[in-house]
């Protein structure tokens, strides 16, 4: 099973009990490696914001109702096809990736360094927001491609699209 890593709070929302240290699954990534998920408020809504732990390919999905745990996954996989897609991953492949993680997980945060990371990444998502007028005028599309097409310090000053396209090419382990 892959893990979706997620806040203390995200999992509370959820009504998810969170997986003890010690005694969670042995993670068998997907195709691309685990992944985090917060929330985070966008102008007057919600937004699920998920991190890919390897290439930091990120996506945001907006809450139209109030997401609950068994609600997740299916969110989860609509939001890797769509953002695989506008990043010109064939479907074919995208299809694969996405079936790579027909078993989720939901397990707290492992680390304050990978809670770091969303934080800011949740900071330059809201910023981009603000700068394109904000939610009611954005392209939720380009402010993620913003996001993925931006270099990384944590990816060798590689971006999360260049990662994510590499990690691809490179044969299944």
């Amino acid at each position: 099973m892959a893990h979706l890593h997620c806040s203390t709070a995200l999992l509370a929302q959820l009504g998810a009990t969170p997986v003890q240290a010690g005694t969670q699954p042995p993670s068998t990534p997907g195709r691309l490696g685990d992944w985090c998920v917060f929330m985070i408020p966008l102008g007057k809504r919600n937004a699920a914001l998920f991190m890919n732990q390897a290439t930091q390919l990120s996506f945001i999905i907006l809450e139209g109702q109030r997401f609950d745990a068994q609600a997740m996954a299916k969110i989860f996989w609509g939001g890797l096809s769509n953002v695989l897609a506008l990043h010109g991953v064939q479907s074919n492949v995208a299809e694969a990736v996405v079936d790579s993680y027909a078993e989720l997980v939901l397990s707290k945060t492992p680390n304050a360094s990978l809670t770091a990371q969303m934080s800011n990444l949740a900071r330059d998502c809201k910023q981009l927001v603000a700068a394109s007028g904000g939610m009611e005028r954005c392209d939720v599309g380009a402010v993620i491609q913003s996001l993925n097409q931006r270099p990384r310090k944590g990816l060798n000053f590689a971006t999360p699209q260049e990662a994510v396209l590499a990690l691809l090419k490179a044969p299944a382990a």
